[in-house]
């Protein structure tokens, strides 16, 4: 794929270049939620405000959420199969020259960093000035909540640091490619506001919403950790980046910590949606507190359990 057609016409390895990508991108996903905040007012009931106990504009927040995670992870997986520095360390686990080059390669910096990390800022962005939208119904979702807002304020700080610098950018784009799993699993909570919690389609959904996150996630798992092992980037520097920057990437072992986590619970969550399903009983999910929380941020991967209904 030619990334170099999509790049932003100014560049964004300087501040002002990042900066006004990344705001563009947020102008057009507040543009979005009002948009489709419009068309749900225009076809709901008018004096309804909630849609199946949610408001409109979570609803609105959840379906620009759905655009963000197509495009963008999907762009991103498409970005990892066609980097060769990413493939080899992913299919080499171990290789100390991969794991060199994930920092920086001497080929060049990575375009598709360059090209989706503004995006998914301006998304984050976004997401945190409609945070009065992520429908915190329950204080046992708080801390959920608060982790998010960790997750993107680090984010924020941290991903236009690696495109600027272009260090440690091509593991961005390895966590943009993650978010396939949450395109799942945010079509799996419109399923359920719609009442289709039982359905065939929420079936195959969570079933892609699993093999997603096995596949993707913590297929990358051992590959990335080995490549801190052997080249740990908190330990580099690198000319052009700042000598208090390099300890701050210590902060990638975390996700794949967390999908480690999560992991074991999804897999075991599906086989009870599984073991529901033969058994010719009606499989309902559980929300445990995963789908009360209608965040713009990724939901809680972990909980997609089933019981039978009695």
């Amino acid at each position: 794929m030619d990334w170099s057609q999509l790049l932003w016409p100014w560049g964004v390895r300087t501040a002002f270049g990042f900066c006004s990508a990344a705001g563009f991108w947020a102008t057009v996903f507040l543009l979005l939620w009002a948009f489709v905040l419009a068309c749900l007012r225009r076809v709901c009931d008018k004096h309804e405000s909630l849609i199946n106990g949610v408001s409109r504009g979570t609803v609105a927040l959840k379906i620009m959420m759905l655009c963000h995670h197509a495009v963008v992870s999907i762009l991103a997986l498409v970005a990892v199969v066609d980097d060769p520095t990413i493939i080899s360390m992913l299919t080499q686990p171990g290789d100390a020259t991969a794991a060199n080059d994930m920092m920086r390669d001497s080929r060049g910096p990575s375009l598709a960093a360059e090209v989706l990390t503004p995006v998914t800022i301006g998304y984050m962005v976004t997401d945190l000035l409609l945070l009065s939208q992520w429908h915190l119904t329950d204080q046992a979702n708080w801390p959920e909540a608060v982790l998010m807002l960790g997750h993107h304020t680090l984010s924020l700080i941290s991903w236009p640091c690696a495109v600027l610098w272009d260090f440690c950018a091509r593991y961005v784009v390895i966590l943009l490619a993650f978010e396939v799993s949450s395109l799942f699993l945010t079509i799996n909570w419109l399923l359920t506001i719609s009442g289709r919690k039982t359905s065939l389609l929420y079936i195959i959904s969570g079933l892609l919403f699993t093999g997603s996150f096995v596949v993707v996630r913590l297929g990358c798992v051992i590959s990335q950790l080995l490549a801190f092992w052997q080249a740990p980037p908190w330990l580099t520097y690198l000319s052009g980046v700042p000598a208090w920057a390099p300890p701050g990437s210590a902060l990638l072992v975390i996700p794949h910590l967390l999908n480690l986590f999560w992991g074991v619970k999804v897999v075991k969550g599906f086989a009870k949606v599984a073991r529901g399903f033969l058994n010719g009983g009606s499989g309902e999910a559980e929300n445990n507190g995963d789908y009360s929380r209608s965040s713009g941020g990724e939901e809680s991967d972990h909980d997609w359990t089933v019981h039978r209904k009695k």
